[in-house]
Order: structure tokens, then sequence, then C-alpha cells
């Protein structure tokens, strides 16, 4: 049989005899192998039956040897089976027994042909005599280059030098033979691993003729051997880290081998893991019934050849405590077929049994009781679908609760009854967990408080309450009158008329920190501090004067350690004239901490409902101002109006001078004359929130003044002002910067979470309301800042044809929304094709259409998105004035609302044409003149889409006959209904005649 038919598990154990076939015990092979003696006993045996081994018993006590056959393979001289006969026979002194020349010449023909081995002859003394074939492979060297060479010449540097080459030879003079393993070097320098056998050859007299020496290149199994250890290895780090048991038996059902997972679980001892056999333990089913060994998955296995998945099962250990378990197990195959070993896999699964019997138990219960919920309900009760909306109310619920019960069912419960924070968690956690939940909590709007139950089921929940007010009453009088019966966990001492301690508990001893031998006998001064003392000494005077029964102060105790602990005491005096009182103390400080929790998160919450009050009111407010101050005054003043904030400012910021301009403040009167503020990210006062606020353009916070590092250089001014924590809001609408809101609150992390979120929206609110200000104040403003650009040779800078004789002219400019303009002009004949280059060669250039065309001239409409110079006028609240491409240089009229910073829009514009020159900055007035004055009026009443709807429909061609344009496709290409383009048109031209025909309309 061919070796790689063997398994993978015999071959590893084969090769542990193909180092000189030294016999070897079962139990030095399982050593080896690290196999219990049964797994290595049945491996060796099945090699036995292959062929590959021999086997007897030696000795008194019947110890089994085993080696490898001899007799393998002898006929052919070729291969691995030729050189191990040669090996053996060398090993055996037959060489030497060759007598007759035939048989010499055959031997040499023999050694010859091997090239797997080198096979040499040394004289006594070491030299190299001969040289077959496969010493010139395996060590590199031609035979007429080592002849006669010593052999120690193969060995490492650190051999010879500890004289193992010596050592080697003189072993085998002494006995016969040696067998080594280790490096030795080729010709190449080289290192290979080899296994060589020297053995010593004689005459009939007995005298030393030489030796015969048999290497053997054993360097690729010597990597083999390690990886296969280093993969069980491995494969043991696996077996031993996974969460389930695994267990591998063979056929007779004994362990093989098993992880210490699956002896946990199965409960076998360490000192019986050997001796354990598959079915030792009682394993009973789901019924409980014992499952008798043959119907069990190693048995089912075993019988039908087919693998068993997650068999459930119950097994009982030798104590007669039994767990559950999920079994699988799956057949091994052997070389030919046939199952040679069983694979099994065991889980405890008992917390999920009984979990499901918890859930099971519940189910009933819940069943049981719902059965007669009607007839024996008389509190308030509810019950709620799978999605929390209402399913039922009883009369009393809708009593209580002041619902209507046609308008509650199928409403959300959130939406009709505010929710408290109690009630959310126990309604969560009811619903998750599948569990009842039972709780009592305050219910502020009702003033009272309830105990609630809520169980869970698979349809929803129900929930029944009942007002338990006067109960929770009745409990708080009688703890006012509890003592030490109430207090036995808490600290309790009692005090001499001296303030002395005569008597401590432990639990005041583990409060303290201090021993009952340190504080007997101690002054009270010891844990509390002088003005404790004396407000504790006249509540004792009015103790003792009858005033009052019980007194009681909250406290710090300061313990052995240093520390100070929060805590309420609570005292009476004892009777007698000797003034000695008892008193009880309780750390109260997470109740503290909760209490602080609690109140931060009742005023977060004013704060945010007063926020989004103040919010929506600014909204409906600026709209109504016709100025930027007015804007700016109404939202710092309605900030500061409201209870969850102290103050409030706005400050312009000019970008291009570097500088934050104080516009107006409520609230407070000169905090931004005291303060410093900067924009400069290397300037300390530039580090803070408002220049954050500025570089980013998002809302900068402080969580609290009195701590942040970045806010130390202001942290005087938040203690004289009275602020814990501020924003710092960028107002910002369309990439422009108009200045900065700040707010602040006396409450520590008062912009987090919602509220940061809802405040941070009135930048853009503000914002816009500046910008629609200014838009509207270019168009009526009698005065108006006027700026002329000329960009020269702009059509070369974009890389088109300069060469062009017709004009370019851009006459209106028309904002439909999300970035996108219609810009209208006319183009002269010649200079169609450059206005079509130029719609392919800029971006922001979309489409353009030619409207109208005449002999010379025609008229265009261009659709723009985001066109740089366009939407920055825009923002800022102006308009181009009229632009134009002429000789290949562009021409840029613009007007500003006085108010702005021309600044802002020049750099836009240089930004946008590096080539561009301002040629003219100059504030012009208007003509005041009746066209002038009625366009003025139109313009004041209409809003900005009506205004846009009105520009499209005339500059396109609407009004003209027959239409140039469609109300469809005026709709489409401002991106609304065509009925919703019908209703702004209508209504633009009703605000326009009723302008026109007004008798305030001037002469």
């Amino acid at each position: 049989m061919a070796r790689d038919s063997l398994t993978r598990a015999l071959r590893e154990t084969l090769a542990l005899f193909e180092k000189g076939g030294v016999p070897q015990t079962t139990t030095e092979v399982a050593n080896r192998l690290d196999l219990g003696r049964r797994s290595t006993y049945e491996r060796l045996a099945r090699l036995v039956d292959e062929g590959r081994l021999n086997t007897k018993k030696v000795g008194g006590n019947g110890r089994v040897w085993w080696r490898p056959r001899k007799d393998r393979d002898r006929t052919s001289p070729d291969g691995e089976a030729a050189a191990e006969t040669l090996t053996d026979d060398m090993s055996d002194q037959t060489w030497e027994k060759s007598t007759h020349q035939t048989d010499r010449e055959q031997f040499k023909s023999l050694v010859d042909a091997v090239e797997e081995y080198a096979i040499f002859m040394l004289d006594p003394e070491g030299h190299v005599q001969t040289w077959n074939p496969g010493a010139r492979q395996i060590k590199g060297y031609d035979g007429d280059e080592i002849l006669g060479t010593h052999f120690s010449t193969f060995y490492t540097d650190e051999d010879q030098a500890v004289g193992i080459p010596a050592h080697n030879l003189a072993t085998a003079a002494r006995e016969g033979s040696v067998e080594d393993e280790g490096w030795r070097v080729r010709a190449d320098g080289a290192r290979f691993w080899a296994n060589v056998t020297i053995t010593a050859i004689r005459d009939d007299d007995g005298d030393l003729e030489g030796f015969a020496k048999v290497t053997r290149d054993m360097t690729d199994r010597r990597e083999h051997e390690q990886e296969l250890r280093y993969e069980r290895d491995r494969l043991q780090e696996v077996l031993q880290t996974v969460p389930v048991g695994i267990g591998l038996f063979s056929t007779t059902g004994d362990i093989i081998q098993a992880n210490e997972r699956a002896i946990e679980i199965l409960g076998i001892a360490e000192d019986e893991v050997d001796e354990y056999r598959a079915g030792e333990r009682n394993i009973y089913d789901v019924d409980d019934n014992l499952v008798p060994p043959d119907e069990r998955p190693y048995a089912q296995v075993l019988e039908t050849g087919e693998p068993v998945f997650n068999w459930e099962c119950q097994i009982e250990y030798p104590d007669g405590n039994r767990r559950w378990l999920s079994m699988n197990a799956v057949p091994l195959e052997g070389p030919e077929g046939e199952i040679d070993q069983i694979i099994t896999t065991v889980k405890d699964i008992t917390p999920l049994k009984e979990q499901a019997h918890r859930l099971e138990r519940q189910r009933d219960d819940l069943e049981s009781e719902l059965e007669n919920v009607f007839n024996r309900i008389s509190d308030g009760f509810y019950g709620l679908d799978s999605d929390l909306r209402f399913s039922y109310l009883n009369d009393h619920a809708v009593e209580l609760l002041d619902l209507s019960e046609s308008d509650a069912i199928g409403s959300y419960v959130g939406d009709e009854i505010d929710l408290t924070d109690s009630f959310e968690r126990s309604l969560v956690e009811a619903v998750e967990e599948g569990r009842s939940v039972v709780f009592e909590d305050y219910y502020e709007p009702f003033d009272a408080w309830f105990e609630n139950a809520i169980y869970p089921s698979e349809s929803g929940v129900s929930v029944y309450f009942r007002n338990v007010t006067e109960r929770k009453q009745r409990e708080r009088e009688l703890r006012q009158y509890e003592t030490i019966v109430e207090t036995v966990n808490d600290g309790v001492y009692v005090l001499d008329a001296e303030a002395q301690f005569i008597l401590v508990n432990d639990a005041f001893c583990e409060l303290t920190g201090y021993d009952h031998k340190a504080l007997l006998g101690s002054s009270a001064a010891m844990v509390v501090n002088e003005e404790t003392q004396a407000a504790a000494g006249q509540l004792e005077a009015e103790l003792m004067a009858g005033e009052r029964e019980r007194g009681s102060l909250e406290v710090d105790v300061q313990t052995a350690d240093g520390e100070t602990i929060l805590a309420e005491a609570t005292f009476a005096m004892l009777p007698g004239e000797d003034r000695r009182h008892v008193g009880v103390v309780r750390d109260i400080s997470e109740r503290k901490a909760h209490e602080r929790e609690l109140e931060r998160q009742r005023k977060q919450l004013a704060a945010l409902n007063n926020l989004n009050d103040v919010v929506r009111d600014i909204n409906d407010m600026v709209i109504d101002q016709s100025i930027r101050e007015e804007i700016e005054a109404v939202v710092c003043e309605r900030l500061a109006d409201v209870d969850s904030y102290e103050f409030a400012w706005f400050a312009e910021v000019d970008l291009h001078a570097q500088s934050i301009i104080p516009r107006v403040e409520a609230g407070v009167d000169g905090y931004l004359e005291e303060i410093t503020l900067s924009m400069d990210a290397d300037d300390p006062a530039g580090r803070g929130p408002v220049g954050r606020a500025i570089r980013t353009q998002e809302i900068q916070v402080v969580q609290d003044a009195l701590t942040d590092s970045s806010f130390e250089i202001w942290r005087e001014s938040a203690k004289t002002y009275g602020y814990r924590s501020s924003a710092a809001i960028p107002v910002v609408y369309d990439d422009t910067l108009y200045g900065v809101l700040g707010v602040y609150a006396d409450r520590p992390k008062a912009f987090n979470g919602e509220e940061r979120d809802v405040i941070a929206q009135l930048g853009e609110i503000v914002g816009h309301a500046i910008a629609a200000v200014d838009r509207k104040q270019a168009l009526i403003s009698d005065e108006v800042t006027a700026l002329e650009f000329a960009a020269f040779d702009i059509l070369d800078t974009i890389g088109l044809d300069s060469d062009v004789d017709g004009t370019i002219t851009f006459d209106r400019t028309v904002p439909i929304g999300d970035g996108d303009f219609l810009e209208y002009g006319t183009v002269d004949e010649d200079a169609i094709d450059t206005l079509e280059a130029l719609v392919d060669q800029l971006s922001h250039f979309e489409k353009m259409t030619i409207v109208d065309r005449g002999a010379d001239t025609a008229q265009f409409e261009l659709r723009l998105s985001e066109p740089p110079v366009v939407s920055a006028v825009a923002a800022h609240g102006g308009y181009l004035q009229q632009s134009r491409i002429e000789d290949g240089d562009l021409y840029i009229g613009i007007h500003l609302p006085p108010t702005v910073a021309a600044r802002q829009v020049i750099d836009k514009v240089k930004d946008a044409y590096p080539t561009a020159n301002l040629l003219k900055r100059r504030q012009i007035t208007r003509s005041d003149d009746t066209l002038t004055q009625v366009q003025r009026a139109v313009t004041d009443d209409l809003t900005d889409r009506q205004r846009a709807t009105l520009e499209v429909a005339v500059y396109s061609g609407f009004f003209e006959w027959p239409r140039k344009a469609t109300g469809k496709e005026l709709a489409e290409l401002l991106g609304i209904a065509p009925p919703t383009f019908s209703q702004h048109l209508r209504k633009a031209e009703q605000k326009v005649f009723k302008s026109l025909l007004s008798s305030e309309t001037p002469a």
C-alpha cells in the first residue's frame, strides 16, 4: 500500500519511527504525540495491519515494542525503500560480511543507485574514501574534490569547536554505531538538517578498517513535523477556547480527546478522562424519560452513518443534579469510507430552558389574570396595542386622565398623556424584557401620586393605575415619626452632655471611617465642623424647651481619610436629666446628586420650551421689521426676556478688517465694553467661543464658564455677571457672515442636546431676515453703493476666442431658489456662438435658451447654478445692474444697500475673476421720478416668490402674443407646480395693479 493512502494521523505516527528504526513502547509514542495510550495503541495497531510496523512483547512485564519493518520494498534499489534497506544492512554490518567480489560489486551498484542518501566510507581517522551520487546531491561536493578530506568538513563550526565529529567516531568505534541528528553544512555553506548513522567496519579479526557513514537530508521532514506540531497546538488552542464542549470518541466509545468545556459539562473527573466511555451518564429526554444508550446521538451515528444535530436532553450527574444540553454528533470516516471516529459537541442550554420556562409561566399567569380582568377592575385601566396606541379605556381611566374615549382610541399614548420619565422607562422595560413592572410615580399635571402596573403581552400592554396620594401622604407622615426602628441600617450615635460619643453602631463607624475605639470618648467636633455644632446646639435647646420633638439638619461629615460626606442627621433627647441625645445619620450625597440632576433636567426642559417659544416669536417678529437694527434688537430683547437666559448681545463682524463691532445688548449693560473679543486664532481672546464661531461658522458653546480652560480670560466676568454657560451663534445666510449672537445662562451645561440644536437655528433665521431686509433696501432705497468692474480679455482667460464682433448683455437676474438664478439678456447675432461656448465652458452656466430672435439680435434666457458673483451679490441684498461682454472684455455693474460692507462683494468678484479691476465705487442717489416711486411701492408689497414669478413671466415673453412661453413651462423652470405658478402670478398681478391704482400712488 502506498504511503499516501495512510490517514494524516497514521502518517504522523509512522514518522516517529523513521529516525534509525529504534524500537519504541506505546507510552513513549503516546508522549511524543501528546495522546492517550488507548488512542496511540489503536494507531500503532493500524500501522501493523498496514504492514508498516513490526511488534512483539518482551520482558516479564509484557511491554509491547514497535519498530519499522526492514523488508519493505526490498525488490527495487530505487527510492526510499532501497535507501532504508542499505541503512539497515550497514547498521547490521552486512556489508563487511559480503566477502565475495560479486556480492561487493552488487552492493556497490546498489549504493550508487541511491540518490536520497549520502552513503560513503571513512578511513579509521575519518577521511572520506568513497562518494556516491546521493552524497554529491545532498552535500554538493564532487568526488574528486572531497575524497581524502576529513569528514568534519560537513559539521558546523560550533559542532567542530566542541569536538562532535571526533566524539561520534569514537562512539561508533566503541559501540559499533552511532546515530545523530543536527545541522550539517553543504559545499556552498548552506545548512541542512540531517539524520546521520556512522557504523564501524571491522575485519574478521575485529580490527577497525574504517566507517560506513549514511546521511539523509531531513530538512523538509523536520519542517513538516514542525508544521504538524504547530497545527496540532493551534487546534488544541481552538478546542480549549470555543465556548462549547467538543469530544472525539472511538467507535468503541472510548474518549480520544476532549476540551476542558466538554469535561466540565459531562462532569468527568480529571483522573477519569482516559477511562470515560460514551454512555456512562444517565440521559433524559425532554419528557423526562431515561434514554437508552442505543438511542443517543453517538449510537445513532454509528448505526445510520448520518450526523445528528440539536438533540436536546438532560444529563444527570453523580450527585443527582441535572443540566439541559444540546448535542451534535458527526461521523469521521476512515480511508476506506468506514466510520473511524465520532466528534461530539455539547452545549449547556440550562439558562435558556429556565428562561423559557419563566416566560411560559408568566404567559400562563397573564392569561389567567386577563380572563377575569374586566370583572374585577375597580381602578383605572387602559390597553395599548403593539404600537402603544390606545385600544381600550375604562370609565375610571377616562375620568382620571381627563380624556375623551372616542378621541383617544387609536392614538399614541404619548400624544394623549404627558408621560413622565419613570413611566417611559418602565414601559420600555416591560415591553423589551417581557415582564410585568409595578411602580409608583408622581404625575405633576394632577399633583398626585399613582401606583402603576404594566403587564406586557404578545398584542401589546395593559396598564392598571390607582391614585395613592393619600397613602403616600400617610406614609410621609409616618416616616416623620420613625426613629431607630426605621434607621437601623444608618449610622446611630449617642452623645453625652459634653457632646462626646458614648455609643456608636457599625454603620456610623463605616460612614465616618473611624473605629469604635477612636470615636468613643471623642468630641463630636471630630466629625462635624463648628457651624454644624452651633446649629445642632440651637436645635437641642429647642428640644429641651419642648418647642419641638425632633431635630433634623443636613451636615458635612468629615471622614477619617479627609473626605466630606453630605448626610442628614436626625436626633432627639433621651429621657432623663443628663442631657443625652440619640441621633441617626444617613448618607444623602447620592440623593442630593439625583435631586440636583432632576432640577437640572427640569430647568433644561423649561429652557427648551421657552426657547422654542422664543424661536417662534422671533421668526414671526423679524418678518415685520424693516431695518437690520430692529431685527437685531428684537432677537436680543426676546432672548433676554425669558427666565432661561440672563442676557444676549449681537455684534457685527468685519472679516476684512478682522474686527468685531458691538451693536446691541439686552438684559445687561456694558458687558461688551468690559470684555475682549477677537477672531484671531493666535490671540487668546480669539480662541474662545466667539472667535471659534466666526472661524468655523458653527455654533460654539461653553458648558461651564467656571471650569472650561478655553474660557479662563473671561472667568471673572462670568462670576460678576452671574452666568455659567454661554453660546456663540454665527449669523450666517448663503455663506455670508452677518455677525455673532451671544446668549448666556445661569445654568451649567445649558446649551446641550436639543436645546443647542434649537438655538443654533437662530443664526440662519436671523441671517435670512437680515439678507431679506438688505435686498429690499437695495431695491427701494434712494441711496445705493454702485460698483463697476472690468475684467479685460476674459474670453482669453477662460480659453475662448476673444475676436468676437458682437456684444452679450445680461440685463436682469431673477433668483428662483436653492441657489439657482435665471438671467435674461440680449446677444448680437455674431456672439451667439460665443454665448453657447460660455455655457459649455463655465460650470455655473447650466442651460441657455433663445427666447426671441430678431434680425441682428436675440433675447436669451440663461439658467445659472450657484454663480459666484450673482450669489454673493444676492446674499448681501444687492443686485446686478447690468453686465456685458464686449470685444472679449467683461463689464459688471452692481448695486448694494448702503449698509453692506462693499469690500466683501469686491473680494468675491476678484476671487471669481482674478483679472477683474474695480473701475468705480460711489454712493449714488437714484432719481425720484414717478416711475421709480411706483416701482418701489410695487416691490415693497411683493414677496420674493411673487416677484420672481412675475419677473420670469415678463422676461420669458409670457405676456406677449402669441406667448413665447406657457405657464406650464415657466412652472417647470421655477421648480413649482403649474397651479402654484398661476397662484403666485395672480397675487403678484393683483398687488401691482392695486399699487398702481392706489390713491397714494404719486401722480
